[in-house]
């Protein structure tokens, strides 16, 4: 209590009991009506968070016994308001937490960019050993009720179940081996692919890095907007709407094979691939049109002229039926630098999006990271030049640029005498995307 916190064992104290009761009351300097929240909260209720634990994807490939044994290990926290968490560039708590009442805020530089409520879970990494530190501070912002898992009970645990140990031993190395914080990425991104190096390095810096579990949602449907961009630098996601997977992403991706000069056969359907001049992509990438993206030019063979395709590189191959030396010599390629990166949520980091269009769920282990708006905006102020570049997407307004679709007013739908039921619900699953030359739709 005297760090304004108070500690159980998740199985020390019975349901509902007066020692519970006493505990709360100590937190909060005999606050009756805080003390009473908690309490119906559930502080003592213990099967609650057995089934929050058992479900989190962390855990859902560990057997029962294993999960069972680390609830023997958490311990219950209840801070009130204004509590610091962890210090940012802190070495510790080396932990996980749950929460299960109120609400936490992280922080960097004294910016808040992200809050955790009933039902999140963060220091996933910091678990594993993947983040040695905390790059970011974390406070609490109301009356708050967490349970903690610390690493060295988790090790404990794990020397008793070698099936979960190299369950976890394989995740650390893939997740500590997928953890980047290159700013070529962010070049993808339409509202800042103008921007300096020196800034852009500096964003990078400033990105939550998360990692995503099989199974664990990174963004979930008609939920409230996050306003920040998220740069899957590996693994693999599915996007979904209405419940149906619309695409998917999976990095690294293949790389991008620009070819000119020669035909190419059936690889290409006898399709002349065309030169595209550093000066016309040059003017492309100067202009801030979104609506321009499909200007850049392709034209099949039979017209005459001269056309650009871009065609996914094939290992060792090139003309249809030839080695990749073979086809070396017969055409001239070179291959584009293309960032190794999928890019989500630009909308939202312009507050371009007051719900999520999608659900973005993770199909395997990801690196994910995930700049904030207010992150963004606190390295804009100390680079006056780049923020000139960006105040475009600054100044958009959604009703301006996303107008309401009408969806029955459409060719495919005129006539068909579907119900305006149906109609209200297509509207209401339109995905809304920036793309700026020469992205490709």
């Amino acid at each position: 209590a005297s760090e304004g916190s108070a500690a159980s064992d998740v199985g020390g104290v019975p349901d509902g009991s007066e020692e519970a009761g006493s505990e709360v009351s100590s937190v909060f300097n005999g606050s009756e009506e805080e003390a009473i929240d908690c309490l119906r909260a559930g502080f003592g209720n213990n099967s609650a968070i057995d089934r929050h634990v058992h479900s989190c994807p962390v855990f859902k490939d560990c057997s029962y016994d294993f999960v069972e044994e680390l609830l023997m290990c958490m311990k219950k926290q209840l801070w009130r308001a204004g509590h610091v968490v962890v210090e940012e560039g802190a070495s510790s708590p080396v932990s996980m937490f749950f929460v299960f009442w109120g609400c936490l805020a992280l922080s960097r530089g004294g910016q808040r960019f992200q809050e955790y409520h009933e039902g999140d879970f963060l220091g996933e990494a910091q678990l594993l050993g993947v983040l040695p530190t905390w790059p970011w501070a974390v406070k609490t912002t109301t009356a708050c009720m967490v349970v903690e898992l610390p690493r060295a009970g988790f090790l404990e645990v794990l020397q008793g179940h070698p099936e979960e140990a190299e369950h976890f031993r394989v995740i650390t190395e893939k997740c500590t081996e997928l953890r980047r914080s290159d700013w070529a990425p962010l070049k993808r991104c339409a509202s800042l692919r103008h921007c300096s190096e020196a800034f852009l390095r500096e964003v990078a810096e400033t990105c939550e890095q998360r990692i995503y579990l099989p199974g664990q949602r990174v963004v979930s449907e008609a939920s409230a907007p996050r306003h920040c961009l998220m740069v899957l630098d590996a693994g693999s996601v599915a996007v979904d709407i209405a419940g149906r997977t619309v695409r998917q992403a999976e990095m690294p991706s293949m790389r991008v094979r620009l070819t000119y000069g020669e035909e190419l056969g059936d690889v290409v359907n006898k399709r002349r691939s065309v030169h595209i001049s550093a000066a016309e992509i040059a003017a492309d990438l100067e202009t801030l049109d979104v609506r321009r993206a499909s200007s850049v030019r392709r034209a099949r063979a039979s017209d005459g002229d001269n056309t650009s395709e871009e065609i996914p590189s094939s290992p060792g191959y090139g003309r249809h039926g030839s080695t990749g030396a073979e086809s070396d010599a017969a055409v001239r390629t070179f291959e584009a630098e293309v960032p190794e990166a999928a890019i989500f949520g630009e909308e939202s980091l312009w507050h371009l999006s007051d719900i999520s269009k999608t659900s973005v769920l993770a199909r395997r282990v990801c690196s994910v990271r995930l700049l904030h708006r207010a992150s963004l905006l606190a390295v804009l102020e100390r680079h006056e030049s780049d923020r000139k570049l960006v105040e475009p997407y600054m100044k958009l307004r959604r009703e301006e640029i996303f107008r309401p679709l009408d969806i029955a007013s459409l060719p495919t739908f005129a006539g068909c005498g579907c119900s305006e039921a149906f109609f209200n619900f297509l509207a209401a699953h339109v995905e809304e995307r920036i793309i700026a030359p020469p992205d490709r739709l």
